[in-house]
């Protein structure tokens, strides 16, 4: 009974986004459609939950994936807006996968034609299954380390086309010089995406705003200090851009309904030089 009411709640939540979004079912199908199977983005998260980081092909040929569950569609708004619109940023190009955590984006990346894609993710366990699941998809052209935005070197010594920071830009706090190391390299396309702060978004002024209230995960430490994360608006973002000698190619508003019961509001700027 409990996961039939699992599958109702899955189900009503789907009816809710897809209606809050607008999206026809083939308007969902079609975003589908650019996307590896399902089963690959399911499992990612279902070893995460269930702590599983190693002997992962034995826990994948045990695992049957669900009839039921699919991409959520707030997920499929989510990874529409940062990659499949880009594509002609991703295909043939060169990734760098910022904060990469399960792998997915990398994954998707990859099954979008990309030549290769490196992902970070410091907290290194995560990385065994962005490599056993990208492996499992059918791909070679990738590596995961366990390099972190907080290392000087964190961009790595080979090039890269495309840089993508996927929920990461309101996860650190030295925004200034992150965004000049990917500035240093030979990147020609920056994508971020940014979990707007209501209480600065749509202020005219450049502004960088400390979170607050955060336990261990919403801070860092620095030679023993913890340092608060911080949340830039739009306008932030395009000055420093700017001053980089970078170009806007497009900026895009969005809200997810996370989970139904709060609705966030995102964005998504995309780089060129």
């Amino acid at each position: 009974m409990g996961g039939m009411g699992q599958i109702m709640e899955f189900a009503e939540q789907q009816a809710l986004q897809q209606k809050f979004h607008c999206l026809s079912t083939d308007q969902i199908n079609e975003i589908k459609s650019h996307l590896p199977d399902k089963k690959y983005y399911e499992f990612m998260y279902h070893a995460y939950f269930s702590e599983r980081f190693d002997q992962l092909d034995d826990f994948y040929n045990k695992w049957k994936p669900s009839d039921e569950w699919t991409y959520p569609v707030d997920d499929l708004v989510r990874f529409k807006q940062i990659l499949i619109d880009n594509s002609r940023h991703i295909k043939g190009k060169t990734i760098l996968d910022l904060g990469s955590h399960l792998g997915y984006m990398s994954l998707f990346c990859l099954n979008l034609g990309c030549s290769r894609v490196r992902g970070i993710e410091p907290r290194v366990i995560k990385n065994n299954i962005s490599s056993f699941v990208c492996n499992k998809a059918g791909y070679d052209n990738h590596i995961f380390d366990g390099a972190s935005t907080h290392d000087d070197d964190f961009m790595g010594s080979d090039n890269v086309d495309t840089v993508l920071m996927s929920a990461l830009i309101y996860h650190i706090s030295d925004h200034d010089r992150v965004l000049n190391k990917i500035s240093d390299s030979t990147a020609s396309c920056l994508v971020i995406e940014n979990r707007e702060d209501m209480e600065i978004a749509f202020d005219s002024l450049p502004l960088l705003r400390p979170k607050t209230g955060q336990d261990d995960n919403g801070s860092w430490s620095k030679d023993g200090q913890k340092v608060a994360q911080s949340t830039p608006n739009q306008p932030w973002i395009n000055k420093k851009m700017f001053s980089l000698g970078w170009q806007l190619e497009r900026n895009t508003y969005f809200r997810v309904l996370s989970h139904t019961n709060h609705k966030r509001l995102m964005s998504t700027c995309v780089y060129t030089r």
